[in-house]
C-alpha cells in the first residue's frame, strides 16, 4: 500500500498538469476537419481560429461565421457572463443566449432548445456548434457532402442567395463543377496555418501555409490551375491572391499533397479558396445517356429538397430531360401576369447549382396568364374538398348542355371584385356568383380534370 499511494498521486498530478487526457488541444495547427463550402468557394478559418470537433459537432468562430453568411452578432453582458445573439439580416431569424459552457439557447424569441456541444471560448473567440445554430436559422440550409473521401459542409441561403459572401464575390461569376465531375473539386483543403513573421518594416508580415489534397477525376484533371485565394480580415478588408500551379512543380510532400505559401498585410479572419483551370486546360466531359441519367437523378434530388422552389417564388409545372438539357416549365408565384426578369431567372439557376453543388445545362420556360379569362360562368357548388364547380350558361356544348369546369384555387390565387380594388377571401365566395377565372395548369384524377385557378374576378352585383 505504501508504494501504491505515491504512484496514484503521481498520475493525478500529471493529469492536472497536462490537462490533455480528456480534452482536445486548443491549437490544432490550422487543421480544417470539415471545410465549409459556400458559393463554390471553400471557406477556411486559419491558425488558432480553425474549427474543431466537439461531441461530434463542428465548432466554428461565431463572428467570422456571421460575416460569411451575411448575419449580425450582438452581445449582452450580465452577472452570468456574456451572451451572444446571431441574427439573419432582413428576416429577423435569430438564435440568442449563446454563452460559453451553456448547452442551450433560444430561437424565435422565446423557444428554448438544447444542443450537443456547448459553445467554447478559444483565442478570444466564441466557437459555436455550427449545424445546431443553422437549424434554427430557417432561411439557411446545409448539407454534408463527401469529396474524395473527405467531408465538406455546404451552406446555402434558401431565400436570398446574395447574403452569403455578399460583399466579397458579388460581382464575380460563380462557376460550379460539371455534373459528371467526380470528385467535384481538384483540390480539397486540409489545413491553413497563419503566423506573424518580422512585423517591423514588413508590408506583409502574416505568413500563411495552405495544405491541399489533390484529387483524381476519372475524366482527367487540368494540368494547370490558378489558386484563387481571397482573405478577409476582422474589419472586412479583402486581400486577394492568384497563385498559378502546374503539375510537376514539386510543391508539397507528395504527388497528392500540395502546400501553398503566401503572405498578407493583415491578419486573416477567414480565407476563401477555389482552384480554376488554367488556359487551355479544361476537362472535356462526355454527353449522351450517362449525362442524361445523372441529370435525371439530380432533378429528383432537387424536387426532394423541401420548399426549394417555393422559396424561389416559382412553381414547377412540368420538368423533363431533353437532348442533354434539363427543362423546367415554371409559373411565377403571386405575380401571375408578368414573366420573371432575366436576372431573376439567372438567380434561380445559380441557386439550383448551389443546391446541387454542380452545373448542368438547364432551360427555364415561363407561363403567364392571358388578359382574357379561361372560364366565365356562375358558381354552381362549393365542395368540401375545396373544389368549385362553374357553369357557363352562355356557352353550350355539343350535347346542348352548358359548359362546366371543376376548379381549385391555388394557395397564391388572387380573388377580387371586378372593376373594384377589393380583395376577397375564399370563404367569401358564394353559390350564384358570376366569376371570371384564369387557370395555369390542371390536376388529373382518376375520373376528372381540375383546373388550377390563380386569379378570379367576381362580378360586382
Amino acid at each position: 500500500m505504501r508504494k501504491l499511494i505515491p504512484f496514484t498521486c503521481l498520475i493525478m498530478i500529471l493529469f492536472l498538469l497536462t490537462g490533455t487526457a480528456l480534452s482536445q488541444p486548443a491549437s490544432n495547427g490550422g487543421v480544417q476537419p470539415m471545410p465549409l463550402l459556400i458559393k463554390n468557394h471553400f471557406v477556411l478559418f486559419p491558425g488558432e481560429s480553425a474549427p474543431f470537433i466537439k461531441n461530434n459537432r463542428l465548432m466554428v468562430p461565431l463572428q467570422p461565421l456571421a460575416d460569411i453568411i451575411g448575419a449580425s452578432v450582438d452581445s449582452y453582458t450580465s452577472k452570468k457572463g456574456t451572451s451572444y445573439t446571431i441574427m439573419a439580416q432582413s428576416n429577423y431569424e435569430s438564435v440568442t443566449g449563446l454563452r460559453e459552457g451553456v448547452d442551450w439557447a433560444v430561437y424565435e424569441t422565446d423557444l428554448g432548445y438544447y444542443f450537443e456541444a456547448a459553445p467554447e471560448m478559444r483565442a478570444g473567440s466564441l466557437f459555436i456548434p455550427l449545424t445546431s445554430v443553422l437549424q434554427k436559422l430557417y432561411s439557411y440550409s446545409y448539407e454534408v457532402r463527401t469529396e474524395n473521401g473527405r467531408k465538406v459542409l455546404a451552406i446555402i441561403d434558401r431565400e436570398q442567395g446574395s447574403r452569403p459572401l455578399r460583399d466579397i464575390i458579388k460581382d464575380k461569376p460563380i462557376e460550379y463543377p460539371h455534373l459528371l465531375a467526380d470528385p467535384a473539386y481538384p483540390f480539397i483543403p486540409l489545413s491553413l496555418e497563419q503566423e506573424i513573421v518580422q512585423p517591423e518594416h514588413n508590408k506583409n508580415p502574416y505568413e500563411l501555409t495552405l495544405t491541399l489534397e489533390r484529387t483524381k477525376d476519372q475524366y482527367g484533371q487540368p494540368i494547370q490551375q490558378d489558386f484563387i485565394i481571397i482573405a478577409v480580415d476582422s474589419s472586412g478588408k479583402v486581400m486577394e491572391r492568384v497563385i498559378p500551379w502546374t503539375m510537376g512543380t514539386g510543391q508539397g510532400t507528395s504527388d497528392s499533397i500540395i502546400t501553398v505559401n503566401f503572405s498578407l498585410p493583415a491578419k486573416a479572419a477567414y480565407v476563401l479558396f477555389r482552384a480554376a483551370p488554367g488556359v487551355e486546360s479544361e476537362v472535356i466531359y462526355p454527353s449522351g445517356l450517362n449525362l442524361e441519367l445523372t441529370m435525371g437523378r439530380m432533378l429528383d434530388r432537387l424536387f426532394d429538397t423541401e420548399q426549394l422552389f417555393e422559396d424561389l417564388d416559382i412553381q414547377v409545372m412540368t420538368s423533363s430531360i431533353e437532348n442533354g438539357e434539363m427543362k423546367l416549365v415554371v409559373r411565377r408565384l403571386w405575380i401571375h401576369d408578368q414573366a420573371l426578369p432575366a436576372e431573376e431567372v439567372n438567380r434561380i439557376k445559380q441557386t439550383l447549382y448551389e443546391f446541387a453543388g454542380r452545373s448542368f445545362p438547364i432551360q427555364i420556360e415561363q407561363v403567364v396568364i392571358s388578359p382574357e379569362p379561361n372560364m366565365t360562368g356562375v358558381i354552381q357548388s362549393i365542395n368540401k374538398d375545396g373544389t368549385i364547380l362553374i357553369e357557363n350558361p352562355n356557352k353550350l356544348m355539343e350535347d346542348g348542355k352548358p359548359e362546366v369546369m371543376l376548379i381549385m384555387l391555388e394557395q397564391d390565387a388572387l380573388i377580387e371584385r371586378k372593376d373594384r380594388d377589393i380583395r376577397l377571401r375564399i370563404d367569401q365566395l358564394k353559390v350564384g356568383m358570376e366569376v371570371d377565372a384564369w387557370t395555369q395548369g390542371s390536376l388529373m384524377t382518376s375520373n376528372q380534370t381540375i383546373g388550377k385557378v390563380v386569379k378570379m374576378q367576381v362580378n360586382a352585383k
